[in-house]
């Protein structure tokens, strides 16, 4: 069950309503963190800053 709430677009199609944001976390830590997130159904990483 998705419980995490989307917002739509102009065009219909559904984005995360809530990111995952992994800055100013350490290059091995910021993998770890990814790949817990991507296995846990996140779908919005945001990255940026990121090493």
């Amino acid at each position: 069950m998705n419980t995490r709430p989307d917002l739509a677009l102009n065009n219909g199609i559904g984005v995360p309503q809530l990111g995952f944001g992994v800055y100013p976390s350490p290059p091995m830590r910021t993998a770890a963190a990814v790949n817990v997130a991507a296995n846990s159904g996140h779908r919005d990483i945001d990255t940026t800053g990121a090493h």
